[in-house]
């Protein structure tokens, strides 16, 4: 019982320590500091301002006024610009350190005096600010690198998930664009281009000091693979405990990363209590309408169009699926054929079937309400921070609900984390950070084939089609065909018994020790934990068409009976896969800042990381699943491809090692010149069975010449700031998908009847060789502030070399391989960043101000390997994203295809050089047509029309404020693109069952010579010869139809991103109330898009994948309340 009641004061005890950190504190003698902060300009009280005691000024200065160790003790200005600080007698406080978004930091001198006024001036953007890299915090004037900064307050909108789609339009440099609208789907982010071919793409995120796995975007096979549930570790962050991003780019900044970094760098601080600030509670939520998409966007046919389409049809001589549609199935229930209909018309054939027909135009069955709403998101967050003399502590929670705007779609997340600080000892610091989440997707569950998909099937189900009858029971969709048979389809029978979640739970831990050996020379170990456990699950119930599908597909002769039946067990079908992702990293540091004659000042850091990444994952199929038991029924395979297609039981571990080492220096003259530099070797199980490339060394040199402080321009009183930067240096990257070593695959080989054996399928050859990727980066920047601080810019040029990118090479066929991964192919990014802060008017009770920021990036790539069975010719030369096309001129007066080359127009027929062996035979005419060009020469018609990556990209945002109102305006643009869309129709195997664009109905045909879209291709007996000739082509060569520049589109739009209008209450309002502060917001995101033709599509981001679901047009209310 004793040792009961032991265990209880301890851990009583561990927990007092844990949530009160400044416990040990309160008793020490203190001095209380209290003054006001406003604006120099307008004399305007400054809110949200940082006093606090910089670690410089109590006993750890640097000499270095670059560097910052910590952040001591501090406090918040509140409504009326007032501060309060106790500073214990004991630390001889002589200074406090004054900071404020978009203003000066200034030092204020302790005197005998307890109370102080401070006026502060107006900064320019990211000239004065501190910004962290992940190793050092260092002030942004005297960085060498390109590095931009945001506050998060600055970005934050309600309804987002995740912290990268509010980044949009917010950085020069960085390209942010939406794959989909989909609850909790992540953004696809560029960082001054593309960087590889085939490797990582994506950048490098980093958390408080540390790198995170499990941010890779995958890589999508297809179009429909957008359905793919999958969440970055990022959208484990709730956005309200993050304090600020910023954003890593050429090598000076990055090249400490080593080889993950040529993608550029992301590094996220979140949020800590402040030292010497009482206990602070804030509470803020947001509730999100989000209004249902619209399909009328989508200029579909409705049905009385749809019917007459479907007559026309059956009189054409287009014969493809001529069963197919409810017309069709009309008019052969009661004996019409396609002479009666085309002699007779629809007034002349049995009134039966034409009454029949003429029922189906009055139904128009509202496919908008069946497969979007308008839904609802709530958000809710609660933190509590504060700090005694020694420590600080922040602790938070979160809620995050997202309802999608399509149906059965949604995702969630729950969050806690745990911050704190500690000084062990005048010269020894702890810290700690703990991240835990849950998050869960939820989605349809859609057929491989994606003809299920809501967003697709809202493109092709019939507007005439039934869901339910008279009676509540299902209408089944029987144009969505099967393998053998009709299978039957209902959108609202799929959703009910389908099911498809992704479930994450994730835990990030963070431990820091800081030792200062002597002044200025500090030696710090991070530890970092990570642990992602995904859990998916996919269930389709026996009466879905998914079942229903899959059962068709597999039907088998059986002997038994003499019929064909189905291998897959009565039942429904679960998918489960289980991921278990754990990261190690341990890194250690000494860094020694010193400073000699006020002159010279000096910075040196190096380093050790080592990093182990273990991956396990599961995934297991079962038939014949029954929800009321659990259980699964195995399948009696019958051969080997049985087994191969169906059993999908994987159990996959991989495991990579790496260790790197570290270090920079910098010097700084007279505050006037800065040398900085880098280097670090990275070493990777992943390469090096060659020694020679066991280690890659990464390295940067950079320079700062910080112009206003030469002699010569101390009468220049219009510029206030005025830095040159320039950087070189190496960068590098990694694909995780290659190995030096052969690899291979276990397979079963039936040689013998029964007796299958083990062989190895050897997949690739060996490359002792291979490496990491490189790229050589070269850049120059200049930032100036003039006018008092009041007009800012910054303005960078780079140069992006990759060289040694893993790409494939042809080999002899002698060696017993096609092919080989090697170093081999170049590519090249060259572009200018711009920005510019303005500061426009500041007056006592109103103050507007804008950022401006613009980007421009030309890709090329220099080398890379073409295959003899490519359809397009070599992107050497061209970018990365290039869409190929073929310029299109119309149509003659036969309905042929007529195309620009060369600046001659002629028949696409012409083009290809056709021909035809059966020419004017009645019967075989037409039918197989073959080109006397060879593969290449077809590669050589298509020329560029330019790339799928936005050239220009940007934001233009205001931000105002009356009094206690504040409005903020966002627009941001992707501009330069081209879209490869989608034809509204195929021409040669158009499934008159379903529906269409009602550009369909502007086709050439005969009656129609003057139709502006390409004819179906028919294939009866009075069709044109040439035209049948020209069909059979193209259907077999679909690529060189969607590749017409008539489906090549400017994929350039601007997006107002947010208007977001909020409002503080007055001081005495908060103080009846017991509240510190307390702002409501009314906020309408992605109210607005300006494009110039994404007509027939929802949303110019979607434009190029019909899969995709709609971006969200959002309302939100919020509130922000501290206490």
């Amino acid at each position: 019982m004793k040792k009961n009641q032991f265990l209880a004061k301890v851990f009583c005890l561990l927990m007092a320590v844990c949530l009160s950190p400044g416990w040990a504190q309160a008793q020490t003698n203190q001095r209380i500091v209290r003054g006001q902060v406003v604006d120099a300009t307008s004399g305007e009280a400054l809110p949200g301002v940082s006093v606090y005691v910089s670690s410089k000024t109590i006993g750890t200065t640097t000499g270095t006024e670059n560097v910052i160790e910590n952040i001591s003790i501090g406090a918040i200005t509140n409504e009326k610009g007032e501060f309060s600080i106790k500073l214990p007698d004991s630390l001889s406080v002589k200074q406090l350190t004054i900071g404020f978004m978009g203003y000066e930091t200034r030092l204020l001198n302790l005197t005998a005096s307890n109370y102080y006024k401070v006026a502060l001036a107006t900064a320019g953007k990211n000239l004065n600010e501190f910004v962290f890299t992940g190793y050092q915090t260092i002030r942004k004037n005297k960085s060498t690198g390109a590095i931009d900064k945001i506050d998060m307050d600055k970005i934050d909108v309600g309804g987002v998930m995740s912290v990268e789609q509010m980044l949009q339009g917010q950085l020069s440099g960085v390209a942010i664009t939406p794959q989909s609208g989909a609850p909790g789907q992540a953004a696809k982010i560029r960082i001054r281009g593309t960087s590889s071919l085939q490797g990582t793409q994506d950048p490098l995120w980093v958390i408080d000091g540390l790198p995170v796995e499990g941010t890779n975007l995958p890589k999508l096979e297809d179009a429909k693979a957008i359905d793919q549930l999958y969440t970055t570790s990022i959208a484990g962050y709730s956005p309200s405990d993050i304090e600020s991003i910023t954003v890593l780019k050429d090598a000076a900044a990055t090249a400490i990363y080593g080889a993950r970094a040529a993608n550029g760098v992301i590094v996220i601080t979140t949020k800590s209590g402040k030292r010497g600030e009482r206990l602070s509670v804030n509470y803020r939520n947001n509730f999100t309408f989000t209004q249902k998409p619209d399909l009328s966007r989508l200029n579909l046919m409705n049905s009385d169009q749809k019917v007459n389409l479907e007559l026309d049809l059956f009189a054409s001589d287009f014969t493809y699926g001529e069963n197919n549609g409810e017309v069709s199935r009309i008019l052969r229930k009661y004996n019409v054929s396609a002479e009666d209909l085309a002699t007779k018309g629809l007034d002349g054939i049995n009134s039966s079937a034409r009454n029949e027909i003429n029922a189906l135009r009055k139904i128009n069955t509202n496919w908008n309400d069946l497969i979007f709403r308008s839904a609802f998101t709530q958000e809710h967050s609660v933190s509590v921070a504060g700090g005694g003399d020694k420590s600080s502590y922040y602790f938070s929670g979160g809620y995050y609900d997202e309802k999608g705007a399509t149906i059965g779609t949604g995702a969630n997340r729950y969050n806690i984390t745990l911050k704190t600080d500690y000084d062990l000892t005048d010269k020894l610091k702890f810290s700690a950070g703990i991240f835990a989440n849950q998050r869960s997707q939820t989605s349809f569950n859609s057929n491989r084939g994606g003809n299920t998909n809501p967003v697709q099937y809202s493109r092709l189900a019939n507007p005439y089609l039934n869901v339910l009858d008279a009676n509540g029971n299902y209408v089944y969709d029987k144009n969505i065909g099967g393998d053998r048979n009709v299978v039957d389809f209902n959108l609202l029978e799929e959703r009910k018994n389908t099911s498809n979640t992704l479930k994450t739970q994730s835990v990030n831990t963070n431990f820091k020790l800081d030792y200062e050996v002597i002044k200025g020379l500090h030696v710090s170990s991070q530890l970092g934990v990570q642990s992602d456990i995904t859990t998916g699950e996919q269930i389709a119930l026996g009466n879905t068409y998914y079942v229903r599908l899959l059962a068709d597909q597999n039907m088998r002769y059986d002997p038994a009976t003499g019929t064909q039946k189905t291998i897959i067990p009565n039942g429904g079908v679960i998918n489960n896969s289980n991921s278990n992702m754990q990261q190690y990293t341990l890194k250690t540091m000494a860094e020694y800042n010193f400073n000699l004659n006020k002159k010279h000042d000096f910075t040196f850091m190096a380093g050790n990381e080592l990093r182990r990444v273990k991956e396990k994952y599961l995934t297991n199929t079962g038939y014949g699943y029954d929800p009321k038991t659990l259980t699964t029924i195995p399948i009696k395979f019958q051969n080997d491809n049985d087994i191969s297609e169906l059993y999908k039981n994987t159990n996959t571990y991989l495991e990579n090692a790496f260790v790197s080492f570290f270090g920079t220096g910098s010097y700084t003259y007279n505050n006037r010149y800065t040398l900085g530099g880098s280097i670090r070797f990275d070493g990777s199980d992943l390469f090096g069975v060659d020694p020679k490339y066991k280690y890659l060394p990464l390295w940067s040199v950079s320079g700062l010449w910080r112009v206003m402080e030469e002699p010569f321009m101390k009468d220049v009183n219009f510029i206030n700031a005025l830095n040159v930067r320039a950087s070189y240096g190496l960068q590098g990257n990694i694909d995780k998908n290659t190995s030096p070593f052969v690899v291979g695959t276990y397979v079963n080989v039936p040689i013998l009847p029964g007796n299958p054996i083990q062989t190895i399928q050897v997949g690739t050859p060996p490359n002792a060789k291979l490496r990491w990727e490189k790229t050589i980066n070269k850049n120059i920047g200049i930032d100036i502030s003039v006018l008092k601080n009041r007009v800012n810019i910054t303005a960078d040029y780079y140069d992006r070399h990759g060289k040694d990118l893993i790409n494939v090479r042809a080999l002899p066929l002698e060696t017993g391989f096609q092919n080989m991964t090697v170093n081999w192919a170049e590519m090249r990014n060259r572009g200018v960043e711009f920005s510019i802060n303005t500061r426009n008017i500041i007056r006592k009770d109103f103050r507007w101000s804008t950022d401006f920021n613009f980007s421009y990036n030309k890709n090329t790539v220099l080398r890379e390997t073409l295959q003899d069975n490519t359809y397009f010719p070599s992107r050497e030369g061209h970018a990365t994203g290039t869409v190929w096309g073929i310029d299109y001129a119309g149509l003659n007066e036969h309905g042929m295809i007529l195309v620009n080359y060369q600046g001659k127009k002629q028949t696409l027929s012409e083009l290809l050089q056709l021909q035809d062996d059966f020419a004017g035979d009645p019967d075989l005419g037409g039918l197989f047509p073959y080109s006397n060009l060879t593969n290449a020469e077809q590669r050589a018609l298509f020329h560029d029309m330019g790339t799928s990556d936005p050239l220009y990209t940007g934001g233009f945002n205001n931000n105002f404020t009356y009094k206690r109102f504040d409005l903020a305006i966002g627009v941001m643009f992707n501009l330069g693109q081209k879209v490869q869309i989608q034809p509204y129709y195929n021409p040669f195997f158009y499934d008159r069952g379903t529906n269409a664009s009602n550009k369909i109905l502007d086709r050439w045909t005969p009656s129609n010579p003057n139709g502006q879209m390409p004819p179906l291709f028919g294939n009866g007996e009075n069709t044109n010869e040439e035209l049948k000739l020209l069909g059979h082509w193209l259907a077999d060569k679909y690529y060189q139809y969607s590749s017409l520049g008539l489906w090549v589109r400017n994929g350039g739009y601007v997006r107002v991103r947010n208007i977001t209008l909020g409002y503080r209450l007055p001081e005495e309002i908060c103080n009846r109330t017991r509240f510190k502060a307390l702002k409501v917001t009314a906020e309408v995101r992605n109210p607005f898009v300006f494009s110039g033709n994404y007509d027939g599509f929802l949303d110019p981001e979607t434009m190029g994948n019909i899969y995709a679901q709609p971006i969200p047009k959002t309302f939100t209310i919020g509130l922000n309340a501290t206490f």
